[in-house]
């Protein structure tokens, strides 16, 4: 079995090649698509996505060592898609600036949005 035909053991149909459209589909909304979320999701909406998401691919659910490395994968990118995705300050810069705009949050580690805007986007 290749590695984009490979099928977790999640009890759904879902596959490997399904995921990985769902990380490339829209890479402006990358988070969102780790997700399955709209970007309009509400914070439940994201914690219930989280909460599913974790739980479906969980490293320690998986018992074949191939399985258990993609699930690792797709555990990390769901994990960080959270911590954006569930953080109202980050949120707002991802939507706004993509992810170049959360290197600029964790680098200088301002903590309002009008810092960001005033140094992203200079008056």
């Amino acid at each position: 079995m290749s590695r984009d035909q490979h099928t977790f053991d999640t009890g759904e149909d879902e596959t490997k090649e399904q995921i990985d459209y769902a990380n490339n589909a829209y890479p402006e909304f990358h988070y969102y698509a780790v997700m399955n979320l709209s970007p309009a999701a509400s914070r439940e909406e994201v914690r219930a996505a989280y909460l599913r998401l974790s739980q479906l691919y969980h490293p320690d659910r998986q018992q074949d060592p191939e399985a258990k490395r993609h699930a690792t994968e797709l555990f990390t990118r769901i994990r960080e898609a959270y911590e954006v995705l569930s953080h109202p300050l980050k949120r707002q810069v991802y939507d706004e600036y993509g992810l170049e705009g959360l290197r600029f949050l964790e680098a200088t580690q301002v903590t309002s949005y009008s810092a960001v805007q005033g140094t992203l986007c200079p008056s």
